[in-house]
């Protein structure tokens, strides 16, 4: 006995899929109340036995929506722990352990707990220090089958993400008058801090400029800081309680202090501060490896691959060319030709026998001349809202004409079509795309990675990333492409997930993300379509546009942006909000090396180069911002944000940026 419950587990064994724990006790016999003494099932093995140590801790789990404290310990060589609701009173404890450690998987781990009176069993996967599992609810004793566990949870252990007190991020309220981001870090042997106040106390988007904060006290637990304001300065005091801060704001234009409180967001933050450059080589591959955990169950390689080519043409014919191009375009001409693609793979499925089935469609340009000495450079063309993979290739399309551009001037160039879920599949989130975004032309509906009778372990985003870095497997078996010249494009939501691919996978060396999501905490309240959200858990408790920015270097990033792109601020020119984003990937740029080139176009939502002289949207040249960071000269410390005074570069058009 020990804390007056028995205690069952299971030795280790070789155990990948959470199904595979069933049989463990398979001929579980009656049908125990839970009020009933709990039996030993057969086939479970008693022996003392402690959970590996990198599981033991504090975990923060988002389970549907309802924050909950898991406590997982050793007591006396035994697996144990408790769980909680966070702010509740009641600690229930855990019983009925398995867990297995399978060699390069994650650990499998499942046990139970009597909460309210209604018996929880937990099915999880725990690696390096996040959480993806699932729950079910049952009236007995008995583990139920693999399909009762419907219930969907994702969460982080405190004890990995504490280790270092920076840095830190919050999202909190302050006063009842504003929502803001706060920033901790070190800098120059000193702490530095950032505020960025995105909406009143209501709740409504009310997004104000960065601010730099004077923090003057952080151990890890008590956090103090000042903030510059018109009447004078604000005194910040603060308490951190697992992942949550409560505090007071002390100002003398007010008698009495106020309240502010907060929670941990960007949990994966590389920070804002200047870091080691193997310190930053260590946070590249732990948060690559976490955000495919969360966002692709682990991004498994496929089980088996197949591809038809479905059509062979001629490119899409030049028309009407939109006066938004700017590419130069007549000096190039559509000397290639079109494959359409349909790829077909298979995946490892949890929760049966039969492997997943995940179906991807989209256009292989190739050029028809001569391949160069070491073969054609390769891009990846990515597309946005309405768009799909031959709207890339489109001459004549508005808004993704980028993938003609690229062929023609001689890349091998890969468009798969980026798209949506069913309405079944992510009706929590939205509700529109319901055919979805160009299915006269190949991008309807994407059914979700998903096993029958259970909703996807995979996000939206996780997906389209997914089958990107597959199309360029396809790309990369032809000898007549140049692997070590690859670019990644896409503008908006396409820049979202080139931003995802370009971070996650090494073997590409430049990532060009035009009109991609600069503030996630902004487009939460923006009016922003919501596919970037995630089902299983707020993306913003994990990681920030920047993150994605400081995961591509030492490699080319071109973050693209246009003065008077309203489609992710309110805020109107001459305020740029990707500055704040590429401020804050400097320092990742700073230690490793590479390019990070903010091109600050005078255009809208729009995908430029800057190759013309005449009749574009946008002025001829590639163009960057004078200020990118507060200046001491300045009579305002946020006023390079809202500074338009942009420089020429010497590249004629972005072109001469990429590898090729």
């Amino acid at each position: 006995m020990a804390g007056g419950r028995t205690r069952w587990w299971a030795a280790r064994a070789t155990v990948v899929a959470l199904a595979a724990l069933v049989p463990a006790v398979a001929g579980c016999a009656g049908q125990e109340g839970i009020g009933d003494p709990p039996r030993v099932a057969p086939g479970f093995l008693q022996q003392h036995e402690s959970l590996p140590t990198d599981v033991l801790g504090t975990w923060y789990l988002n389970r549907g929506g309802q924050r909950v404290t898991l406590v997982l310990n050793d007591q006396g060589g035994e697996p144990g722990g408790s769980v909680s609701a966070e702010g509740g009173k009641d600690d229930f404890p855990l019983e009925a352990f398995q867990f297995s450690t399978p060699q390069g998987q994650p650990t499998t781990l499942a046990f139970r707990a009597l909460e309210d009176r209604t018996i929880t069993w937990y099915r999880l996967q725990v690696e390096d220090g996040v959480v993806t599992g699932r729950v079910a609810r049952t009236a007995n004793y008995v583990l139920p089958d693999i399909s009762a566990f419907q219930g969907q949870l994702t969460g982080w252990r405190a004890e990995t993400f504490n280790a270092d007190i920076v840095p830190r991020t919050f999202d909190i309220a302050i006063d009842g008058q504003w929502q803001a981001i706060l920033r901790v870090d070190a800098a120059a042997g000193a702490f530095a801090g950032q505020l960025k106040l995105y909406a009143d106390g209501n709740g409504a988007l009310s997004e104000q400029l960065l601010e730099d904060v004077t923090v003057t006290a952080w151990d890890g637990s008590t956090l103090s800081f000042v903030r510059s304001v018109a009447a004078g300065s604000e005194q910040y005091t603060g308490k951190v309680a697992g992942r949550l801060i409560t505090g007071t704001v002390h100002s003398a234009s007010r008698s009495a202090p106020t309240a502010w409180h907060g929670q941990r967001a960007e949990i994966f933050s590389h920070g804002v501060g200047a870091r080691s450059s193997q310190a930053l080589i260590d946070w590249q591959a732990h948060t690559r490896s976490r955000l495919m955990r969360l966002m692709m169950d682990g991004a498994p390689a496929p089980l088996t691959s197949s591809t038809a080519v479905l059509s062979t043409r001629a490119p899409v014919p030049q028309l009407a060319v939109p006066a938004t191009r700017d590419d130069a375009f007549a000096s190039w001409p559509q000397s290639y030709q079109l494959d359409e693609v349909q790829w077909q793979y298979t995946l490892p499925n949890a929760y049966g026998a039969d492997p997943l089935t995940r179906v991807a469609h989209g256009y292989v340009a190739v050029p028809t001349t001569a391949p160069p000495v070491g073969g054609f450079p390769l891009a990846v063309a990515l597309n946005g809202h309405g768009g799909s993979a031959l709207a890339d290739f489109d001459p004549n399309n508005p808004s993704y004409w980028y993938g003609d551009a690229f062929a023609r001037r001689g890349y091998v160039v890969v468009a798969v079509d980026i798209g949506h879920r069913p309405l079944g599949d992510r009706s929590s989130l939205y509700g529109d795309e319901l055919a979805g975004d160009d299915p006269n032309n190949g991008n309807g509906n994407h059914p979700a990675i998903a096993a029958a009778g259970f909703a996807s372990d995979w996000e939206e985003d996780g997906e389209r990333a997914w089958d990107a870095l597959r199309a360029l497997d396809y790309v990369l078996s032809r000898t007549d492409v140049d692997p070590t010249r690859i670019t990644v494009v896409g503008l908006s939501m396409g820049g979202e997930v080139a931003d995802l691919v370009g971070a996650i996978d090494l073997r590409v060396q430049a990532t060009l993300a035009a009109g991609d999501p600069p503030d996630l905490a902004v487009m939460q309240l923006h009016g922003n379509h919501p596919c970037f959200d995630w089902l299983r858990g707020n993306v913003r408790e994990y990681f920030d546009p920047s993150d994605l920015h400081a995961l591509v270097a030492p490699r080319t990033l071109i973050r693209e942006t246009g003065a008077v792109d309203t489609v992710y601020s309110n805020s109107t020119w001459p305020y740029a909000s990707a500055k704040q984003v590429i401020r804050r990937a400097q320092p990742a740029f700073d230690a490793l090396g590479g390019t990070l080139l903010h091109y600050l176009h005078d255009g809208a939502h729009l995908f430029c180069v800057g190759d013309t002289t005449s009749g574009a949207a946008t002025a001829a040249g590639v163009t960057a911002p004078m200020e990118t960071a507060p200046s001491a000269s300045e009579a305002s410390p946020t006023a390079w944000e809202s500074d338009p005074t942009t420089m020429a570069l010497s590249a004629t058009s972005l072109f001469d940026l990429l590898p090729r």
